[in-house]
């Protein structure tokens, strides 16, 4: 199953730090869109997995090894609801 989510990132300086931070995010993880919103450096994922929690896991995972520190994660209403409805 593919899940969907977002990963807010601590603060990331601007310009040349953040393009090197997303070229290494890339490199790890080929699901992952890189962006900004309101000041914010997110993460978006599409990540393939047996369960909500090994997507998470991994993507984490992906993110630490490229350098990131997560702040938070985000996981639109839709998605629970389709888990929900699953169980």
């Amino acid at each position: 199953m593919t899940y969907q989510f977002t990963v807010k990132l601590l603060a990331v300086e601007n310009g040349s730090a953040t393009t090197e931070l997303a070229d290494r995010v890339y490199a790890q993880a080929s699901d992952a869109t890189c962006f900004s919103k309101l000041g914010d450096v997110c993460v978006a994922f599409d990540r393939d997995a047996d369960t909500l929690e090994q997507a998470l896991v991994s993507a984490m995972s992906d993110l630490k090894q490229a350098g990131a520190q997560i702040r938070s994660v985000e996981i639109e209403q839709e998605e629970l609801d389709c888990l929900a409805a699953a169980v």
